[in-house]
């Protein structure tokens, strides 16, 4: 399974044009490498911030602020600079990939190397997918920089729910609603939490794209910058009409129900979470795929 989320699960064994471009990346150039740092980033950012968190709520305790508005008020404050640092860490990381991905194809076909390539053994497809790893391993960084503020986010949150003076309302109705909900809970983190690594993946995939079709340098970036913009608002779109749709048909169906409302509501809600995920992860993946097929057609045309 974590073979299969590497970039280097996209390279046959042998792919020359691959590792030549991957003995130019400084650092995290082979998997354990990645999947350490991976580990490192996952674990040590959320652990760092929770101790600047428990040391700065200590602080401020020991100065005299007691009670639960203090509490709520210190954990809203370290979650909206977490949201903050994660909506700019997004904007950087979306940057990053177009920078690593414009410039790669058309450089290329202007320099001549390109056509070189081509008549190379490795099969085209090949050296696409060769350019796609190399970016993805490039853009790991950022993707789990980005990742590991969003684990921060998640853990400010249940923090927050943990800490209400009922506990979390739903989660007291029945068992099994309480399952639901969580089975809900659950769901909405793991799509959050793994929204950077389809981005990234969906992003190194447009700027092939856009390298392969576009011989100017200024207009690949231009269009680069206008798809992932295009990319966020189709998401936006998705994601909106999706939720529309869910609510207006499993609204009904609850309160239409003659069975107890409150575990069909749970139901529901688990079903809508994992029905937005779906959606999400489908979105994603179908525009990677448009666009590497785009790539393909366009890299080995004959002007």
């Amino acid at each position: 399974m974590l073979k299969r989320i590497l970039p280097f699960s996209l390279i046959t064994p042998r792919n020359a044009a691959f590792e030549r471009d991957l003995r130019r990346v400084r650092w995290l150039r082979r998997p354990l490498a990645l999947v350490m740092y991976s580990a490192y980033v996952l674990i040590g950012i959320p652990l760092l911030v929770s101790v600047l968190f428990l040391l700065d709520y200590f602080r401020r305790s020991a100065a005299g602020r007691y009670g639960s508005y203090y509490y709520y008020y210190n954990t809203s404050v370290w979650f909206a600079i977490i949201l903050f640092a994660t909506f700019l860490i997004m904007v950087i990381a979306n940057l990053y990939y177009l920078v690593i991905t414009v410039n790669s194809i058309n450089r290329l076909i202007a320099s001549g190397e390109w056509d070189s390539l081509r008549l190379t053994p490795i099969p085209e497809r090949d050296l696409v997918l060769g350019k796609v790893a190399v970016a993805q391993v490039r853009g790991w960084r950022f993707m789990t920089l980005d990742m590991a503020l969003r684990l921060c986010a998640i853990a400010f949150a249940v923090t927050d729910i943990a800490a209400t003076s009922n506990g979390y309302p739903f989660l007291t109705i029945t068992s099994l609603s309480a399952l639901l909900n969580l089975g809900s809970i659950v769901t909405l983190c793991v799509v959050y939490t793994l929204e950077p690594l389809w981005r990234m993946r969906t992003v190194v995939a447009i700027g092939i794209a856009v390298s392969a079709g576009i011989r100017n340098l200024t207009f690949a970036v231009l269009a680069g910058f206008g798809l992932v913009f295009a990319l966020h608002i189709g998401l936006v779109i998705v994601i909106a009409a999706t939720t529309y749709g869910l609510a207006r048909l499993l609204g009904s169906l609850v309160y239409s129900s003659s069975l107890e409302s409150l575990f069909f509501g749970s139901a529901a809600l688990l079903f809508g979470t994992l029905v937005v995920g779906f959606v999400i992860n489908y979105f994603y993946r179908r525009v990677q795929r448009y666009a590497l097929r785009r790539a393909y057609r366009t890299a080995f045309r004959t002007d």
